[in-house]
């Protein structure tokens, strides 16, 4: 599954000694699980050494990892592998954890082949306001999720549909409604302002944030009619082991307020403490000591009863002297916000009276040079105008002349009709119409497609890497579109040159006056009959003339054919460049970057310098570019398509 883009939102740390005032019982231990993917023969000792690598720069003491076989029945014994770790933390106290992996009997279709598990005991009790062990363990990240697939992150997930992909939210609505949803989920709208307040809807293994455009929202409540997401506001569905809670709406108001968030986090890791650890998170928790809580309990029982009482009161008293310091500080931090940001407005109040001052000055001192100033602060303000207006304008260039070819191909067809067999049909038909869907598909149908183009040695590694850009649809139609126009080209050219040979590489049947065979180049074995001498005319003597008629005229190159609007054309000749800069010509590292492999009897060498492109895309990264080489002339009598992909290296780019 390809994962939506990742935001890290700013989340403003408690003081070391803030407790939330109400939690009765401290949370003292939580246990999580879920899935990893790990490459290699051995994921399990790839997993563990990442891991390893990964706590090594968090200032977490790790003992180390046991490995071992963990025995099934009548089934080969799976590797596993523990280790305990313990960290220190001013919010958190003393953390200890144990962590167990587990090799999965078979990967899944997401590429997940481990099973993990944590479980972790916290000297001050977990809350929603301190790191999770998935964070400080390295167990967050892309590769870790739950079984159903929603990602175990330290950040929250972008969900924005673009226009070209209108089910771009699948991935999240099947997260949703997915029975084995182990984490709960905040989906939240973009358009709420309170994003300190958002961050700590996010508590990884527990909690997930998804956060959605307007867009996104709309597809979303299209989908979901009887689970809206408010407008600026958010929607929490709980985790599906959660039975005793129920999907929230949260309105504007709620969902800007850090205490919703407060309440929903911190029963789920109340709910979670009670229940009883499950697989391989047993195995985890059986790492670790006895929980701090029995162990107090314990205490309890021995200690007189007079002790106990007023010791629960002295912890009573220290509580809530903490709270009353807790709120102190935090009146104190928000009154010196106050402060910082009155001086921060004052300040740039002052740096704009004295630039409107020295405006002022210089215009009454220069009148001239402040006229100009202001003009050229108006050209810029019209030139991102204007460049807005030009890229919608080229995508309506490039629709008009897709139209226009294709109009033309069919006005050729109808034209042809009488000569032509039924059912047959020339280079450039009406399937040029419709194009693939993605660029893999693409590869895979152009080669069928288009019999005039050479695609053998295509880098397909940076073609399909366009399908990752939002705009990898309208790119795959344009170079579609490039495609059946170099086509076309070559069927023009060589359709002028040798109309017998144009005919069979288009796959047409020829019919002349009789049935005897010609010697023309390209027949032999073909359908095509020459006439005897009962015939009006030979098959050659009517190419000959086919040739010589100037309503035939033979192309020089594709950008004129282009120009002149051949039959099939679809792309404008504003888009195709036949040589590349003095720069890139004269620069050995640019030039290499664009030789690519051709067949041997085009160069003895096997390599060829490709420097005719046609621009997929405007100049903005990653701007892609098709690379060919013209070889109608040579031996393949052929269009060479060498490279389809991100913009190759220039001295700009470099």
């Amino acid at each position: 599954m390809d994962l939506p883009p990742l935001v890290t939102l700013p989340r403003r740390a408690p003081r070391p000694e803030h407790r939330p005032p109400a939690v009765a019982s401290p949370v003292r231990r939580v246990w999580l699980r879920g899935l990893a993917a790990a490459d290699g023969r051995q994921p399990v000792r790839r997993l563990a050494a990442d891991l390893a690598g990964t706590v090594g720069g968090l200032r977490v003491e790790f003992a180390g990892w046991e490995f071992s076989r963990a025995e099934r029945a009548a089934q080969p014994p799976l590797p596993v592998a523990r280790a305990t770790a313990r960290w220190s933390d001013p919010r958190t106290g003393e953390v200890r954890a144990g962590l167990v992996l587990r090799e999965l009997p078979s990967g899944d279709e997401r590429g997940r082949t481990c099973e993990w598990a944590v479980a972790a005991d916290c000297e001050h009790g977990w809350r929603y306001d301190v790191p999770s062990p998935c964070s400080s363990l390295g167990l967050a990240g892309q590769r870790f999720s739950d079984r159903s697939g929603a990602s175990i992150l330290d950040e929250a997930m972008i969900w924005a549909p673009e226009d070209e992909e209108p089910d771009g939210l699948d991935a999240l609505l099947a997260i949703i409604d997915d029975p084995d949803r182990a984490v709960a989920l905040f989906v939240i709208s973009a358009g709420t302002g309170a994003v300190e307040a958002v961050a700590h809807a996010l508590w990884p293994g527990l909690v997930s944030l998804a956060i959605v455009s307007e867009e996104g929202r709309a597809v979303l409540n299209e989908r979901l009619p009887r689970r809206a997401i408010p407008r600026c506001g958010g929607r929490y569905f709980p985790a599906v082991w959660d039975t005793g809670a129920t999907e929230e709406a949260l309105g504007t108001t709620v969902a800007g307020r850090r205490s919703t968030y407060e309440r929903l986090v911190n029963r789920v890791l109340a709910l979670r403490a009670k229940e009883r650890p499950l697989g391989i998170a047993a195995d985890a928790a059986a790492l670790l000591p006895a929980p701090a809580d029995q162990a107090d309990a314990a205490a309890d029982a021995v200690a007189p009863a007079d002790l106990g009482a007023r010791l629960r009161r002295l912890e009573d008293d220290l509580a809530e002297a903490r709270r009353e310091r807790t709120d102190a500080q935090r009146a104190l931090e928000r009154a010196e916000q106050g402060r910082d940001a009155a001086l921060a407005r004052a300040e740039r109040l002052a740096a704009e009276l004295a630039a409107a001052r020295a405006a002022a000055e210089a215009e009454a001192a220069d009148p001239e040079r402040a006229r100009l100033a202001r003009r050229l602060a108006e050209a810029l303000a019209d030139r991102d105008v204007f460049a807005q207006a030009l890229e919608i304008a080229e995508e309506e260039r490039d629709l008009a002349v897709r139209e226009r070819g294709l109009l033309a191909v069919r006005l050729a067809r109808a034209e042809a009709a009488a000569p032509r067999r039924p059912g047959s049909s020339g280079p450039g038909s009406d399937d040029a119409a419709a194009f693939p869907a993605d660029f893999a598909e693409l590869l895979r149908a152009a080669a069928d497609r288009f019999p005039r183009l050479l695609l053998d040695d295509l880098d397909t590694d940076a073609t399909a890497a366009l399908d990752s850009y939002p705009k990898a649809m309208v790119w795959c139609r344009r170079t579609w579109d490039a495609l059946a126009t170099l086509d076309a080209y070559a069927a023009a050219k060589l359709g002028a040159a040798d109309p017998c040979r144009a005919e069979q590489a288009s796959g047409a049947v020829h019919g002349c006056a009789s049935g005897h065979h010609c010697g023309c180049s390209g027949h032999q074995g073909s359908a095509h009959h020459c006439g005897t001498a009962a015939a009006p005319a030979p098959c050659g003597a009517a190419d000959a003339g086919a040739a010589e008629d100037p309503a035939v005229p033979r192309p020089t190159d594709v950008l004129a054919f282009i120009r002149a609007g051949g039959p099939g054309t679809m792309i404008s000749a504003n888009i195709v460049a036949l040589s590349e800069s003095e720069n890139v010509n004269a620069d050995p590292r640019y030039r290499t970057a664009r030789m690519f492999p051709v067949r041997p009897e085009t160069r003895p060498s096997g390599r060829a310098y490709f420097p005719a492109h046609i621009k997929i895309d405007g100049p903005r990264p990653p701007a892609p570019r098709l690379h060919f080489y013209d070889d109608t002339d040579g031996a393949t009598r052929r269009i060479y398509v060498g490279y389809i992909g991100p913009h190759l290296p220039t001295s700009r780019t470099n």
